[in-house]
């Protein structure tokens, strides 16, 4: 895929739901990021979402990884559930200030919105407002109504510089927006039942398909710098597993073949030991 740079990783490194995919169990924690970062050049830090970090330890995070690695703080939930109020533009300066300690490890800030987050006029004020405050947006909606054209949320997007996460959330995929420099795609997953329970599965092909159509042509007319694609599906439809099709789908080739693993072999035992 020509263009600029496209950047692959997972929602986290030490997430739960594929932790010993990726790492063989005993595998000291101090040795999961850095054993990640070999393999795959940007993470999702979801963990940010949950907890206010000390700044130690995301300096700690920096220095594990390499300088060409970006982790994309994900904004902490005070500001993404809401209520979306001033407390909540307060900690938004707070958490942005925070991340400073990343230093120039730090990608786009990832603002991920739940389905109750619909579009109206006061919605959308305060979105630009919060569009204001954090470096590097890039927003994720999990509503149909802010893709609406007649709310003029692509236009508003474009005037704060903030890039539209085109996500597959089943409920409301993204639609193509090029409205920053930065292109962002989060592969989520769809749901399904098995044995009786409701779980995430594996993007499809349909999925995978039209995301790649829609980032050959804004490469092909130079509309990202570069572009982080994150795959966070998990359960039985593990991020892990996906890594390999998704690589491939978005012209990481090399990843494809580093993520390549013979079943149940954790993948950064294949990727950097062998």
């Amino acid at each position: 895929m020509s263009g600029g740079r496209v950047r692959i990783g997972l929602g986290a490194w030490n997430n739960r739901h594929f932790g010993h995919a990726l790492y063989p169990l005993g595998t000291r924690h101090a040795e999961w990021l850095p054993r990640y970062a070999r393999l795959l050049d940007c993470a999702e830090a979801d963990v940010l979402y949950h907890r206010a970090p000390e700044p130690e330890e995301l300096a700690g995070w920096a220095a594990a990884v390499p300088e060409n690695f970006r982790f994309v703080p994900k904004m902490h939930k005070r500001v993404a559930q809401g209520p979306w109020d001033e407390e909540a533009l307060a900690a938004a300066r707070a958490f942005v200030q925070e991340m400073e300690a990343l230093g120039d490890r730090r990608g786009p800030t990832l603002l991920q919105f739940p389905a109750a987050f619909e579009h109206d006029p006061d919605a959308a004020d305060w979105l630009e407002r919060l569009l204001r405050v954090v470096p590097r947006p890039v927003v994720e909606f999990r509503h149909e109504s802010w893709f609406m054209d007649e709310h003029g949320v692509e236009a508003l997007l474009r005037d704060r510089d903030a890039g539209l996460v085109w996500s597959t959330w089943p409920k409301a995929p993204a639609p193509p927006w090029r409205t920053a420099r930065t292109g962002f795609v989060r592969f989520v997953g769809t749901l399904g039942k098995r044995r009786g329970r409701w779980v995430t599965q594996r993007d499809g092909t349909d999925e995978l398909l039209r995301v790649r159509e829609a980032l050959l042509a804004a490469q092909a007319d130079g509309a990202f710098d570069e572009t982080y694609v994150v795959v966070t599906n998990r359960f039985e439809g593990n991020a892990v597993d996906s890594l390999p099709t998704v690589a491939a789908a978005v012209g990481r080739l090399d990843v494809a073949e580093g993520c390549r693993r013979p079943p149940g072999t954790p993948l950064l035992v294949a990727a950097v030991d062998s």
